[in-house]
């Protein structure tokens, strides 16, 4: 019979050879002593092996010349028997066959479901099914076969599911061959209840039997049956008839081969593990780089941090300091109102009685000069708080009742002090106005009350002053006007502040710079400044985060009243 490629015939050899007798190999250890059916005979070359052990063998397929083709080579009495028949109508009665064979049969038939039914009626009961077919996933999928007399291939799953209605028990088995045609369970939990393995020799003297290994497989064998059979668990055929080699010499190439693809596998993995250490170590020194920029990063945050910290406390500490300034600022404005009101009434009172002769005889204690002396140190005080805190509320001390007016004159006294000084008539505590506006977006000059009269006085130090209360001489007569009068300081080692009040109780009571009350009224009333100088105290200063001068409250400012003397 001519070879075509698709039925196998004996005397090709190949791997065609090992696949196609193998599956007659694996279906032997269930037909001794039994009737078998083997559907798709073909040549009849497998139908004459199972017959060896069978009781009875019958070969049917769907080609007259290969019937007539086996018949005439195997059959005869103590043969198989040959006869047509299609799969999908077998003609035989049901519960026929111990065992039924079918190997690439189904997947030719257009409703496999119809042609598993047929085999199943011609099997009895307790019968056994072994049916193969290519693995599409493997066979036409990845391997790239291509056969156009397949009209349903299917996967493992889809074999499996197809058999599953009809047998209770199926045990699929993959088939591949490499140096010689392995079978072996898809599932090797049925492996593992199998059988012993088997290996099968093809040689010149036919099938033997002996032990085995396994792979992907190409084709898929079914073992069907209502119950579970023993099974061998690997089956293994290895064709010597090919070549010169004898079994053992094909068994040791493979094994060579196989030896080197296990060092190249080696080989491959220890240069996979390599480059996997490598690239661990460099993200190993990544990591500790990026650790280490972290804790600096950790370093220079906490750092800031504690920058921020020390900053929000000047912020606060500035915050409470502009509330205390603001605070005396309304303390302050209710004062300056109040002395003004208080000014207008003794201006009222002075008016009514300019007259009257025995007011002029009195003895001159003006209650204006008292409140204008008030005023002006009221004045500086509001002078110095503006020039320290410029807020809208402190502006407005500087700006609430107009200018400040000018003390009355008395009698002139002092000669010396009285050249040097001016008139009281012609003397305003006001600082003199700028000549020139501000640029634009620069403060404002401080208008500090009694500046320029102190500065032409000839009697303030600046030097003396500077290095006594540790201030910048340029501004020394300024910090003795808005602060230092009134905690204690002197204006030169000559003027003794505490001795001035403390010769003169009506200055102290009225609550007075003694310089400016000196200046103005004391050299034209015959008072003098002149006692031995105490040693300098400097001033109490309470520094702000920047070395300023903190707000002192409105106690804190007044000179010490003739009680604390």
């Amino acid at each position: 019979m001519e070879f075509t490629g698709e039925r196998f015939v004996p005397g090709v050899t190949g791997p065609i050879a090992s696949e196609h007798q193998h599956r007659y190999a694996f279906a032997s250890q269930f037909v001794a002593g039994l009737d078998v059916l083997d559907v798709s005979c073909g040549e009849g070359y497998g139908s004459a092996f199972l017959a060896r052990s069978a009781r009875s063998v019958v070969g049917v397929d769907i080609d007259p010349e290969a019937v007539a083709h086996a018949e005439a080579r195997y059959g005869g009495p103590a043969g198989p028997r040959f006869q047509f028949a299609d799969i999908g109508d077998l003609p035989f009665p049901d519960a026929s066959f111990d065992v039924v064979v079918s190997f690439e049969t189904i997947e030719h038939v257009r409703d496999p479901a119809h042609a598993l039914g047929e085999l199943r009626r011609v099997l009895k009961p307790d019968g056994v099914m072994i049916i193969s077919t290519p693995d599409r996933d493997v066979f036409t999928d990845r391997i790239g076969n291509r056969n156009p007399f397949h009209l349903a291939e299917m996967s493992a799953d889809e074999f499996a599911a197809l058999l599953a209605p009809i047998f209770p028990a199926v045990r699929l088995y993959g088939q591949r061959t490499t140096f010689a045609s392995f079978l072996s369970p898809i599932d090797m939990q049925a492996a593992a209840l199998s059988g012993p393995d088997a290996l099968w020799w093809l040689d010149p003297n036919g099938l033997t039997r002996s032990p085995a290994p396994a792979g992907e497989p190409v084709y898929l064998v079914a073992v069907c049956s209502r119950s579970p059979r023993p099974i061998e668990a690997r089956s293994v055929l290895v064709d010597a008839a090919s070549g010169d080699a004898n079994p053992i010499e094909t068994l040791q190439s493979w094994a060579n081969g196989a030896v080197e693809r296990a060092d190249r596998c080696v080989e491959e993995h220890e240069r996979a593990r390599d480059e996997e250490r490598r690239i661990h170590d460099e993200q190993a020194a990544t990591i500790a780089r990026q650790a280490a920029e972290l804790a600096q990063l950790g370093s220079e945050l906490a750092a800031a941090q504690e920058r921020l910290t020390e900053r929000d406390s000047r912020i606060d500490h500035e915050a409470a300091l502009v509330a205390a300034r603001e605070e005396l600022a309304r303390e302050l404005l209710g004062k300056l109102r109040n002395t003004h009101a208080r000014l207008a009434a003794a201006d009222g009172q002075a008016e009514h009685h300019a007259g009257d002769a025995d007011t002029a005889d009195a003895p001159a204690q003006d209650p204006v000069t008292e409140l204008m002396a008030e005023l002006a140190g009221l004045n500086a005080l509001a002078g110095s708080l503006a020039a320290r805190s410029p807020s809208g509320l402190v502006t407005r001390l500087l700006n609430a009742f107009g200018p400040a007016r000018t003390m009355p004159s008395t009698p002139a006294a002092e000669p010396a002090m009285a050249e040097a000084s001016p008139s009281p008539a012609a003397i305003s505590l006001e600082a003199a106005p700028a000549t020139e506006a501000p640029a634009k977006g620069t403060a404002e000059p401080l208008h500090i009350p009694g500046i320029n009269l102190v500065r032409r006085s000839g009697v303030f130090d600046v030097e003396w002053y500077a290095r006594a209360y540790g201030v910048e001489p340029d501004k020394a007569i300024e910090h003795y006007l808005t602060i230092g009068h009134a905690i204690g300081c002197n204006p030169s080692a000559n003027f003794d502040g505490r001795a001035y009040l403390d010769a003169n109780p009506d200055v102290r009571a009225a609550n007075i710079n003694p310089l400016l009350h000196y200046l103005v009224y004391g050299v034209h009333e015959g008072r003098s400044f002149f006692n031995p100088p105490r040693p300098a105290q400097p001033a109490r200063r309470d520094a702000g985060p920047r070395g300023e001068v903190m707000a002192i409250s409105i106690g804190e400012f007044r000179p010490r009243n003739a009680a604390s003397a």
